[in-house]
């Protein structure tokens, strides 16, 4: 009779740690699916770099960008992602643990993008990691928001007087890159011209038929604008 109660426990020992092994590995592949919970977020890339927010332009508006990011540790729960533009609260769409969809809020200028679960901060001098948080550098390309209507932008200079020849009438693009302080634009052209340039928030400025106008911005950012007007050479000096 002891024999038999004997072998009777070693096979519910046998039974139970067959079953502690098949948890185990249940909750390891579960481990594996849905990524580890507790694990601050890592981004490793996301697309595009260059974004927009909404752009009201000659009577249409255009949506803000739609980013893909990239990497691990991400919640399945769509609203445990915290996503932010320069701190401005950007829509998750849609997650997984390696994988948000996210549209871009309205009224950014360049700066850093940041994933963060409740609770979390970026901490570091760069602002791109700490506890619970993971950031990148984005940057704003309002020109491209409009649907670059006329191609490739022609690249300014400051400091010069910068030529540009306009063989029909048509638009150009152009784009400069400002320092922080207060800059001056003055334009030149031997016809009524139209224009729209964007500040670093994407809010578009126009005119229409200017002659010879000057502006006058606060610099730090990319400026672009868009000029249409008649043949002929025009000059624009940024000082």
């Amino acid at each position: 009779m002891d024999f038999i109660k004997y072998q009777i426990l070693i096979l519910i020992a046998v039974f139970l740690i067959g079953d502690c092994k098949s948890s185990s590995s249940g909750n390891d592949y579960l481990a594996a699916l849905v990524g580890d919970s507790t694990a601050s977020p890592v981004v490793t890339s996301f697309d595009p770099v260059k974004v927009n927010p909404s752009i009201s332009y000659s009577n249409v508006t255009y949506p803000s960008s739609i980013v893909t990011i990239k990497g691990r540790n991400f919640s399945y729960v769509t609203s445990e992602n915290i996503v932010t533009f320069n701190n401005l609260p950007a829509t998750v769409q849609a997650s997984t643990n390696t994988e948000l969809i996210v549209k871009v809020p309205d009224g950014i200028p360049q700066g850093i993008m940041k994933v963060m679960k409740p609770g979390g901060t970026c901490s570091s001098l760069d602002q791109k990691s700490g506890y619970n948080c993971s950031g990148k550098n984005y940057y704003v390309d309002c020109y491209a928001g409009i649907g670059s209507p006329y191609g490739e932008e022609v690249t300014l200079e400051v400091g010069k007087v910068n030529k540009v020849t306009y063989s029909k009438t048509t638009g150009k693009a152009f784009k400069v890159e400002l320092l922080p302080g207060t800059r001056s634009f003055t334009f030149i052209c031997p016809n009524y011209m139209n224009y729209v340039y964007f500040s670093n928030t994407c809010s578009p400025t126009a005119a229409e038929n200017a002659v010879n106008p000057q502006w006058s911005l606060q610099g730090g950012y990319t400026m672009q604008f868009v000029i249409v007007t008649g043949s002929g050479e025009c000059s624009i000096s940024i000082y």
